[in-house]
């Protein structure tokens, strides 16, 4: 069969993963928002811009990640036919047992050497988002594309100092057009994304996400989701031990996650998505209503 992905990044490389295991015979390639991937290759599939799709064929459009629902609404357009389209939850794309604990001890090395440096130098930080959810659903990081943490812009000139010279990981200052930014040494961004140094193709490499958050004595402002909490969920945090490493989240995270994820915040869940900074659970239900519309 031939197969188009929407996206190549972390989830659409685990289904061209998943697909090439089930026959590689399977024919694959990728559509993309990016132009810098467009006529590129990504794990040896050819990456296109989206509005090629009209003149390319294939019997799938693969639809997965947390980006489904501004996905169809693009490809709505170009009248693909409703039985192409393949919405794949996390248990189609999920790594094999192996390589989720492989993931999961790269992530611990990161978060050590991260973590240990953090605490040496006071850095006003916290697990945030998929860095806090997992600890308290008792989950292995390795299963997630990334893990994030938040910290203090007060104590920014710092962390940028201890990230020069690591061993687990590579620091990358991420800039996002139309978005609030920082600006040091000519560059800007509005976060930072520490990138494992580990070398295996097969495994799809861990990544840390450095959230900047302002602090006033109000509220905590996220610069890259642009959303904005109590200072509450902030100024009190507390400990919670992961492989003997302690990390730091807020000590009223059972109500910090209720904003972040909904009040079945416990619950897996196959599909969803992104509103106003917080996610939202989907089903495939709720996408083919989209395609309905």
């Amino acid at each position: 069969m031939k197969f188009a992905i929407f996206g190549s990044g972390y989830h659409g490389r685990l289904a061209l993963r998943k697909l090439r295991n089930n026959s590689k015979k399977n024919i694959i390639f990728f559509i993309d928002n990016s132009k810098s991937k467009h006529n590129k290759k990504c794990l040896g599939s050819k990456i296109f811009s989206v509005t090629r799709i009209k003149n390319l064929e294939f019997d799938k459009m693969i639809m997965c990640g947390r980006n489904i629902e501004k996905q169809i609404i693009q490809l709505k357009k170009y009248n693909i036919s409703k039985d192409k389209y393949l919405f794949l939850g996390k248990s189609d794309i999920r790594p094999s047992k192996k390589l989720i604990n492989k993931r999961s001890e790269i992530f611990y090395q990161m978060l050590r050497e991260l973590i240990t440096k953090f605490e040496h130098i006071k850095i006003d930080y916290c697990m945030d988002y998929s860095g806090l959810l997992p600890l308290m659903r008792n989950e292995k990081y390795g299963e997630l594309s990334d893990i994030e943490i938040s910290f203090n812009s007060d104590h920014l000139d710092k962390v940028i100092k201890i990230l020069n010279k690591n061993k687990t990981y590579r620091p990358n200052y991420i800039f996002i057009k139309n978005k609030k930014f920082i600006k040091r040494k000519r560059k800007k961004f509005n976060r930072i994304v520490l990138i494992s140094k580990y070398q295996n193709k097969d495994i799809e490499l861990p990544h840390i996400d450095l959230i900047i958050k302002k602090i006033n004595k109000k509220n905590t402002f996220n610069m890259f989701l642009e959303n904005s909490f109590p200072i509450k969920f902030w100024k009190k945090k507390t400990y919670k031990v992961y492989k003997k490493l302690k990390l730091k989240i807020p000590k009223y995270s059972l109500e910090y996650l209720r904003k972040l994820y909904g009040r079945n915040w416990k619950m897996r869940t196959e599909h969803w998505g992104l509103k106003n900074g917080s996610f939202k659970s989907m089903t495939e239900n709720n996408y083919y209503n989209i395609l309905n519309d």
